[in-house]
């Protein structure tokens, strides 16, 4: 156990140092994925076709995932709108209604929630990857409860997807949306949106899968906040069970969809990947727990302290450095040149500085014959010896 523990504080340490370049490049690598999966729904009007052939399909994704990269999330957003009306183009109502929805997501939400927005973008690419079951885990572990709203966005455009998919690659649909006399294009669009809405609320599948994933952010937010030992593990499994339970009742209600096998998987390893993040976040040796009551004039207080695991130490090198006993012979003066007392310096020898003052003395550098003894005085930090002529005194 031990190497695992110096194992992740290795990567730990190694994240820390180069945290600035991993999440630029994590968040290049999401929006060059956003990006090529947007390239391609591919209605758009000839006058966009240069930017999707191959001459520049490929530098144009590249520069909308570099763009993507250094903007802020809600300007990252609008960059993905602008592109998704432009893939769309050929089909009005369809764009109208995406770039409308889209805009009051933006505006109402992402850009007054700026901590969670991303998680609209994370959903989805969850998604796409069949591991969705790993984002209520998470965001209610590190995020709390205002993360339900994102999440159950993100849901619903998940949910739109093949919707609109059916409405994009519907030929008759297009050609009457592109011919049509624009008297008749109020009709058009009305029924367009009611169909939109109706497939929105109709549609149970996303709507349990949204109230599903708010009962676990919910459970995992909760849980984690108790003060017993491994809140965060348990609050994570009482979120799987959840989601296990969540799902064989929508395998007994629902049409036959994805097979419960595939489901229960899938929450697996979204659980093992949730376990794998919190002990790269935290690891916590609760067998040192230590509580502490304190009180002042207005409170009494409890605390809790919970130490972590630590093993990356500095480890002292110590050197060893022989000698050769013909070596030590051959110096010894080192040993034995000096004697036990130094001579004492003369005035004119000693530096001179502030603190070194001689008011009394009247020697100067002519004399020779310095007497040892004298009275000690302090002047500052250092201590000055004053000398007598005992010439002087004898005829006094």
């Amino acid at each position: 156990m031990e190497q695992i523990y110096i194992i992740r504080e290795t990567i730990v340490s190694f994240y820390k140092r180069f945290e600035a370049y991993i999440l630029i490049t994590l968040k290049f690598l999401v929006g060059l994925f956003v990006f090529s999966q947007i390239g391609r729904i591919g209605l758009y009007l000839p006058i966009f076709e240069p930017l999707n052939t191959s001459p520049m399909q490929l530098p144009y994704t590249l520069l909308m995932a570099m763009l993507f990269t250094v903007m802020t999330m809600t300007v990252g957003y609008g960059l993905i709108i602008i592109n998704i009306c432009i893939q769309t183009s050929s089909a009005l109502g369809v764009m109208a209604f995406i770039a409308a929805f889209m805009t009051l997501i933006l505006f109402f939400y992402a850009r007054l929630a700026p901590r969670e927005n991303f998680l609209i973008l994370a959903t989805f690419f969850a998604f796409q990857l069949g591991i969705p079951y790993i984002v209520p885990l998470l965001a209610g572990l590190y995020l709390g409860l205002t993360s339900i709203i994102p999440v159950s966005i993100g849901i619903m455009i998940v949910s739109l997807v093949p919707f609109f998919r059916f409405l994009l690659d519907d030929a008759l649909l297009m050609a009457e949306l592109l011919d049509v006399d624009l008297t008749l294009m109020p009709e058009y669009f009305g029924g367009l949106y009611t169909a939109i809405f109706s497939d929105i609320m109709g549609n149970q599948a996303w709507i349990f899968t949204a109230f599903t994933f708010a009962m676990v952010i919910f459970i995992v937010y909760i849980v984690s906040r108790f003060t017993i030992d491994h809140s965060r593990e348990i609050a994570l499994g009482a979120g799987l069970v959840v989601m296990i339970i969540s799902s064989i009742i929508a395998q007994i209600i629902a049409p036959p969809g994805t097979g419960l096998g595939g489901v229960v998987f899938a929450v697996i390893l979204s659980g093992l990947l949730a376990f794998l993040a919190l002990f790269f976040d935290m690891v916590l040796d609760y067998q040192r727990t230590e509580r502490v009551q304190f009180e002042d004039e207005t409170n009494f207080y409890q605390v809790k302290i919970i130490p972590k695991i630590a093993t990356s130490r500095k480890q002292r090198v110590l050197k060893r450095i022989s000698v050769r006993e013909e070596d030590i012979g051959s110096k010894d003066y080192l040993l034995n040149d000096y004697p036990d007392e130094l001579p004492r310096s003369r005035p004119s020898e000693r530096p001179e500085s502030r603190y070194d003052r001689r008011p009394v003395s009247r020697f100067d550098d002519e004399h020779d014959d310095m007497p040892d003894d004298g009275p000690v005085r302090k002047y500052g930090s250092r201590y000055s010896r004053v000398y007598r002529d005992k010439d002087n005194e004898d005829e006094a």
